[in-house]
């Protein structure tokens, strides 16, 4: 994966784990709020799957860039449970 998408797929899953209402939205209409955060049909697809060792590897890439390790396992159970 290209760096900017990287960095808008993982600011939208920490948003998700960080964000109430977000995460409530992502609930409601997990393709919708995806659209709306701007990311491609590729990075939806990625969430959508649900994989724990995709997710990682692009939450990873932003604990590598100063990203927040706990939000990051938060992150990836939100989305996890959250389908």
């Amino acid at each position: 994966m290209a760096d900017s998408k990287d960095s808008k797929l993982s600011t939208f899953l920490l948003k998700l784990g960080e964000d109430a209402e977000t995460a409530r939205d992502f609930k409601a209409d997990p393709v919708a709020t995806m659209t709306k955060a701007g990311l491609s049909e590729s990075e939806r697809q990625i969430v959508l799957r649900g994989n724990a060792h995709e997710l990682a590897q692009v939450l990873r890439t932003a604990i590598a860039k100063g990203g927040d390790g706990g939000t990051i396992v938060v992150v990836v159970v939100v989305v996890i449970f959250a389908r």
